[in-house]
């Protein structure tokens, strides 16, 4: 049985969005950041996405090498999510059976829905939707400092 409740906020995250002390781990794990290298077996329509996406990203200074899978990920399901775009716009969202006979529902929608699905899900974990960006207040340091302390 997998964890029950949301998954936790990243410690940085909560650091961001100005959460209280007594709420964030500052003992927690800190990866060097840094920008991930493009992994070579991308598709070529996820490589186009990580170059036009990567320079957004990373003004954001949420990245570590560490990250770099996550965003491959989240760049294969935006090429999912495209291609199937494009065959649902060509074909239509209802179309003829195999036999002719009949009619049924693209089975793209449902390939384009599970790519919609998974890209929500990973855009909040890069801060890339609406709703994460909401949740975020930049130039906050990761730890307070010796004055910060003193007035605490």
């Amino acid at each position: 049985m997998g964890l029950r409740g949301p998954a936790p906020t990243p410690t940085r995250l909560k650091v961001l969005r100005g959460d209280k002390k007594n709420r964030i781990n500052y003992d927690e794990p800190v990866p060097e950041l840094g920008t991930p290298e493009m992994p070579e077996d991308l598709s070529p329509m996820a490589r186009s996405i990580w170059q036009e996406l990567m320079p957004l990203v990373e003004h954001m200074q949420i990245l570590s090498p560490l990250d770099k899978w996550m965003f491959a990920g989240y760049c294969e399901s935006v090429a999912r999510f495209r291609e199937t775009t494009a065959v649902v716009a060509k074909v239509g969202v209802i179309m003829r059976t195999q036999d002719g006979k009949g009619i049924q529902r693209n089975p793209f929608l449902s390939a384009q829905r599970d790519s919609i699905q998974l890209m929500k899900m990973m855009a909040g974990e890069f801060g890339m939707s609406p709703r994460a960006r909401s949740e975020i207040r930049s130039g906050r340091r990761n730890t307070p400092d010796s004055r910060e302390r003193l007035l605490s």
